[in-house]
């Protein structure tokens, strides 16, 4: 397993994974995440398997009270 960030180039295939989850929401939605773009870094994570096929995401951002956390996506 490779966890890595996401990078823009991800952006068509993390759409692709999230319009093939069953538990995704708008949330989710890298329209929605660039959205605040402005206001948060993004630290959105890509979870891989040994032969690069993608296993999970996770939107992240830095904590905006403690720039050492990660938390789920503020915006």
């Amino acid at each position: 397993m490779k966890i890595d960030w996401y990078v823009s180039d991800d952006e068509d295939r993390w759409e692709d994974f999230v319009s093939a989850s069953w538990n995704a929401t708008f949330l989710h939605r890298r329209k929605f995440l660039q959205y605040h773009g402005n206001r948060f870094q993004d630290r959105s994570i890509v979870v891989r398997d040994s032969a690069g096929c993608w296993l999970g995401i996770l939107p992240a951002a830095p904590d905006l009270k403690d720039s050492y956390r990660i938390v789920s996506h503020p915006g």
